[in-house]
């Protein structure tokens, strides 16, 4: 046993050295792979220059002089403020989707490790972006407008209980086809005019917005020409496409290829067996010596939507993650299908999460090799090959069989059951978080457990990293240079932001702006203003407001006019008693 637990420590041990050298050599970058699960190390020259060869891409992007992210933020917020002057939005909307303090989108890539010289995959991340929340409001719109043709089909199990009905003739062929890049070759003009199509059709509109749809496509051309980003502190634009990493710009993706699909296979005399579709990937059937004219009406119904395709090798082919394959009298059948960069790699049982996610993971796997394939005999294989790599995953067996039972135990879920309350999502803690989430729920709130620190956060990300200055959602402490003062704060905006809005009031004596200010005034003390920094940060109001609340009651010389957010006595005890403490030890 002793043995075992110095195996254990000298294997955390290792990985914590391994994983701090990685996080400080500069020279490398330490990155998941666009699929298959895996870790990509490789070195930051190499990863540099395939972004280059990407932003060099005259048609999609172009070099901008300079940051136009305030100026996007102005305009937004001016046609924010006219659509609730007059009254077509209300003012917790409003409040939501204004912005303040916005930061550029951030470009980063991918490898795709499954093709050839492991090109990167372009995204842009527009968290904390002018656009952000105004996109994901939009997408919530538009997205029941997508995925009701019936070409599209909304995962695999869907796809294998259709082309279990499937008999094909002996002169048809399975085929695929496939975009090449999707979201840099949607035309947005023509997107526009989908969007207002569809919105225009749309009887249950008024159920989700109140906002008239000439404003709703305004909102959405706005959205979607504010293609700004950042990379290796230059500033670029996408000049045509839609952003991937944009909410709104999947849903637009979807909403074109709708349109094509139906304008094309409308206007073409050839008639696939069937065609499914998800996203940018189709899965047909047709005669062989139709495949090059369809492939070349397809290309030419939207010159900028260029497709790709393969054909059945040995009668199968792969599709999602399945292999369609055609047996006997043209029947098809389907198995579980894994690209040869596949890894087998999931989450690990020995890692600090909690047991239900683990159980997760033993269950998803279980449902798709009972779901996927075709016949008993594949489903066994299958369930035979998860156990394995579940094993390889250290999954005790007896986990996994307990997890698979329970599954199939589990109750429906009881419509008369008591309203939940609220909901939460609290760190994991193991043998502590569990207790607290049973108390909850005994109480009608619902908690989500989530790991307080993974892997990938003691790497360095490839995004432009966020300065100290720009952080946002902080809560902050700014010290007097002469006496042990000490003043607490917090702010959603840009910690350089608040800062200055401090100097400025302590400048002009304008106590009632700024605590700081106040105590200047008094006592003529300087303000430590290059010893500001930061405590904490969140991007949520009421916890940041919390968190302020904490560190002004546990601070015994904060000079702020209150407490601020008024603490739970529970809380509150043992602030101050940590306090105590505090005071004991120094």
């Amino acid at each position: 046993s002793s043995r075992r637990r110095h195996k254990s420590y000298w294997r955390d041990w290792s990985s914590d050295v391994c994983a701090s050298d990685l996080s400080r050599d500069k020279t490398r970058l330490v990155i998941q792979s666009d699929k298959g699960n895996c870790t990509v190390v490789m070195d930051r020259s190499d990863y540099d220059s395939k972004v280059r060869s990407l932003l060099n891409d005259e048609k999609t992007y172009k070099v901008l002089k300079k940051d136009p992210t305030a100026k996007i933020e102005r305009d937004l917020n001016r046609m924010l403020l006219r659509l609730k002057r007059e009254n077509k939005i209300d003012e917790t909307l409003y409040k939501y989707l204004h912005s303040s303090d916005g930061l550029p989108p951030r470009f980063y890539g991918l490898p795709k490790v499954h093709k050839p010289e492991f090109p990167l995959r372009p995204i842009v991340s527009f968290i904390n972006s002018p656009t952000y929340k105004l996109s994901k409001h939009l997408a919530c719109i538009l997205k029941p407008l997508t995925g009701n043709t019936q070409y599209t089909v909304k995962n695999s199990m869907e796809f294998c209980n259709y082309i279990s009905t499937v008999n094909l003739h002996d002169d048809e062929k399975l085929v695929s086809f496939d975009v090449v890049s999707l979201f840099t070759s949607i035309p947005v003009e023509h997107a526009f005019e989908v969007a207002h199509h569809r919105l225009s059709q749309d009887a249950n509109l008024s159920e989700r917005t109140n906002i008239p749809i000439p404003d709703l496509i305004n909102l959405l051309k706005f959205c979607l020409s504010s293609t700004n980003f950042q990379y290796d502190q230059t500033h670029y634009q996408q000049i045509f496409g839609t952003a991937m990493g944009s909410p709104v710009s999947a849903i637009m993706a979807n909403m074109v290829m709708e349109r094509l699909e139906q304008q094309a296979l409308a206007t073409t005399a050839i008639s696939p067996r069937f065609w499914k579709r998800y996203v940018d990937d189709v899965c047909s059937a047709i005669k062989p010596s139709q495949i090059d004219s369809l492939l070349s009406h397809l290309n030419s119904c939207q010159p900028s939507i260029q497709f790709s395709t393969e054909t059945e090798i040995n009668g199968s082919i792969a599709f999602l993650d399945t292999q369609v394959t055609r047996g006997r009298h043209g029947k098809l059948s389907t198995t579980v299908y894994r690209k040869p960069t596949h890894t087998d790699r999931y989450l690990s049982y020995d890692s600090h999460h909690p047991l239900q996610h683990k159980a997760a993971v033993v269950r998803s796997l279980m449902d798709r090799a009972s779901n996927l394939p075709s016949s008993i005999s594949d489903r066994k294989i299958e369930a035979r090959q998860v156990i394995k790599t579940l094993e390889s995953n250290n999954y005790p067996k007896r986990f996994i069989l307990r997890s698979v039972t329970n599954s199939k135990r589990r109750p429906q879920r009881d419509t008369t059951m008591k309203k939940l309350c609220g909901f939460t999502t609290i760190p994991y803690i193991g043998g502590v978080s569990e207790p607290i989430k049973k108390i909850l729920n005994q109480h009608s709130i619902q908690v989500a457990l989530k790991p307080y620190k993974t892997i990938g956060s003691m790497f360095p990300k490839p995004k432009d990293p966020v300065s100290t200055q720009d952080t946002r959602g902080v809560i902050y402490e700014i010290s007097c240079n002469e006496c042990p003062k000490t003043y607490i704060g917090e702010s959603k905006r840009k910690f350089k932001t608040r800062i200055k809005e401090h100097k400025k009031a302590v400048a002009q004596l304008e106590a009632q702006k700024s605590a700081l200010a106040e105590h200047h005034k008094i006592s003529g003390h300087d303000i430590a203003w290059d010893e500001a920094r930061i405590l904490g940060i969140c991007e949520n109001w009421r916890k940041r407001r919390f968190l302020e609340a904490w560190q002004i009651n546990k601070t015994n010389n904060a000079i702020n006019r209150d407490d601020g957010l008024k603490l739970p006595r529970e809380y509150l005890s043992i602030v101050l008693k940590d306090k105590k403490q505090d005071a004991n030890f120094n």
